[in-house]
């Protein structure tokens, strides 16, 4: 509840600096591809996620936020020889809720490109965590709805933005980021939240669309004499 009241919070804070005429709302939906390093007895499966988000630009700074849906799946794989169950491979599906925050410096503007830094920090939530236990001589095990020892996580984001405007309102966004778990999602406790790995550590690129309620050229009119390069 208290992560919907921030989320709300911050959302009216932008929508009131709208109102100024030197800030330039912008609503963007995305597609995300994760790795994460999960050590060297796991593997990772393909992770993905979308957002939507909502930001303000104000000169050279735009301050965002909005809602993320993410995956973290990975395998750990073995011989089942060597296993009195025969056990061949346990198999981790884990879905997430994230309320990311950022905060973007420009500092490149030449024609219709932009580059950014970002940083910022990301609200983790685990909303379902299943297991899949594949044996060599007997039907798979799946253990499903394993969440109760989920609890908020805190990540802290690194990014460098890439946008190309497609026209006076439309950019496309790309973005390569680094996140540290600063504060894990799950208790120490165990065994239900057995074998999750310390992933402190993830990287992975974002593509989005993004949609500007006002001409980009204004916006560009605004920060082409403040940008470093």
């Amino acid at each position: 509840m208290k992560i919907f009241s921030f989320t709300i919070l911050l959302a009216t804070v932008i929508c009131n600096l709208f109102g100024q005429g030197n800030v330039f709302l912008s609503t963007e939906i995305d597609a995300n591809y994760y790795y994460y390093v999960v050590g060297e007895t796991r593997q990772n499966n393909f992770n993905y996620g979308f957002s939507v988000i909502v930001s303000a630009s104000i000169n050279k700074i735009k301050v965002s936020s909005g809602i993320n849906y993410s995956t973290k799946n990975y395998y750990y794989q073995t011989d089942p020889y060597l296993h009195l169950d025969s056990l061949q491979k346990h198999t981790y599906s884990l879905e997430y809720m994230n309320f990311p925050v950022s905060f973007n410096y420009c500092v490149l503007l030449k024609k219709s490109l932009k580059l950014n830094v970002l940083t910022g920090f990301i609200i983790n939530r685990i909303m379902s965590y299943n297991i899949e236990s594949i044996y060599l001589n007997k039907d798979p095990i799946h253990e499903n709805g394993m969440n109760q020892n989920q609890k908020l996580g805190l990540t802290i984001s690194f990014g460098l933005p890439l946008s190309t405007s497609l026209s006076k309102h439309i950019a496309i966004n790309i973005s390569p980021f680094f996140n540290f778990k600063l504060v894990p999602d799950h208790y120490n406790d165990r065994p239900n939240y057995r074998d999750l790995p310390d992933d402190k550590y993830s990287c992975g690129l974002k593509v989005g669309i993004e949609y500007y309620f006002k001409s980009m050229e204004q916006r560009k009119d605004k920060v082409k004499n403040q940008s470093l390069w």
